[in-house]
C-alpha cells in the first residue's frame, strides 16, 4: 500500500467514527429537544360564505361543511359555526378602501370568546374570450374566472391578520353555454381545489399566531381570564398581561387599540372549562376587565 492510499484509509476511517459519534447522541441532550412548548388552541369563528356569485344555496352549503371538515382536522383549533348570521359583501366592503369590517361580526365574535374570525367571500365570476389549443388549431373559447376570498380577522383589534385570493378557470364547452348552466358538481371540483389551497396556507398561518385571551373579570384579589381547560389552561401556567395603552383611527373613524407594555404576570390556581382563575405575581399592578394575556415564554 502507498502512501497515498494509506492516508486516504485513514481519511475514510476517522470520516466513519465521526458519523457514527454524530448518530449516537446523549439521551439527556435529545429529551431536551423532544420537550415541547405548551400549545394552546386557538378558538375561531367561522361565518357562511358570502355568496355574490349567486350559486345555489346547497351549493354554498356544501362550501361551508368542506370548510369546517378541513378546520376541525386541526387539533391545534376549537372552530365554533355561527349559521344565524350571515355577512353580505355590502358590509364587507367599502369603495374607497377596500375592504372593511363587519361590527355585527366582532360583537358576535367577543360575545363568544373567539379569538379570530374566519369568512369567505364568492364574487361574481369573470366572462372572458381566450383562446385554447395547439397552434394552428387554436380556437377562441369563452372562459369564466372563479375565484374565492378568505378573511382572517383578529377579533381583539378588529382588523385583518391576513386576506388571501384564489382562482381558476373554467372553460365553457360551447359559446351558447352560460355560467346559469354550469353544473353544481362541475363548479364544486373546482371550488374543492381552492378550498383546499386556502386551508393550507391557513393553517400554516394561525399555526404562527400564538394564543391570546383578555382578563374578563377582577373579583377581590382573583383575576378571571377567558379559556380555561378547553383550550389548554392548566395550574402554574404564567400569564403576561398587556394594557391598551393608546387607540388610533381607521379609514372609516372606527378606533383600533393598541398594546402597551407588559404591566405584570398572572398565574393560574384554578381551571374551569372555559375560564381559568389567577392570581396576581404583583399586587398593585392596575388590572383591569379588557387587558391583554399572553402565554410566557420560558
Amino acid at each position: 500500500m502507498n502512501r497515498r492510499s494509506f492516508i486516504l484509509c485513514i481519511l475514510v476511517f476517522i470520516c466513519i467514527i465521526g458519523c457514527n459519534r454524530i448518530r449516537k447522541i446523549p439521551e439527556p441532550v435529545l429529551s431536551h429537544f423532544r420537550e415541547k412548548k405548551a400549545i394552546l388552541k386557538k378558538e375561531i369563528l367561522y361565518f357562511p360564505v358570502i355568496n355574490s356569485a349567486k350559486l345555489s344555496e346547497d351549493l354554498i352549503q356544501d362550501l361551508d361543511t368542506l370548510f369546517m371538515d378541513g378546520l376541525l382536522k386541526d387539533r391545534r383549533l376549537i372552530v365554533r359555526k355561527e349559521m344565524r348570521y350571515r355577512p353580505t359583501l355590502a358590509k364587507t366592503l367599502l369603495p374607497y378602501y377596500g375592504i372593511s369590517i363587519d361590527q355585527d361580526l366582532l360583537k358576535r365574535a367577543k360575545a363568544q370568546g373567539a379569538q379570530i374570525i374566519l369568512t369567505a367571500i364568492i364574487p361574481p365570476f369573470q366572462s372572458e374570450i381566450k383562446k385554447k389549443g395547439i397552434w394552428p388549431f387554436r380556437k377562441e373559447r369563452q372562459a369564466l374566472k372563479i375565484f374565492m376570498v378568505l378573511n382572517m380577522i383578529d377579533v381583539f383589534t378588529g382588523t385583518y391578520i391576513a386576506s388571501s385570493v384564489e382562482e381558476e378557470t373554467l372553460y365553457l364547452e360551447n359559446d351558447k353555454e352560460s355560467q346559469m348552466a354550469l353544473s353544481d358538481e362541475r363548479i364544486l371540483k373546482t371550488f374543492k381545489r381552492l378550498t383546499k389551497r386556502h386551508l393550507n396556507a391557513l393553517l400554516k398561518t394561525l399555526s404562527e399566531i400564538p394564543w391570546q385571551g383578555r382578563i374578563i373579570k377582577v373579583d377581590d384579589g382573583d383575576i378571571i381570564i377567558n379559556g380555561g381547560s378547553l383550550v389548554g389552561h392548566k395550574r402554574g401556567m404564567i400569564f403576561e398581561v398587556y394594557p391598551i395603552s393608546d387607540y388610533i383611527l381607521s379609514s372609516e373613524g372606527r378606533p383600533i387599540p393598541v398594546l402597551g407594555d407588559k404591566l405584570s404576570e398572572i398565574e393560574i390556581k384554578e381551571t374551569r372549562k372555559s375560564n381559568s382563575i389567577c392570581i396576581p405575581l404583583r399586587s398593585k399592578a392596575g388590572y383591569d376587565v379588557g387587558q391583554i394575556v399572553r402565554l410566557k415564554r420560558e
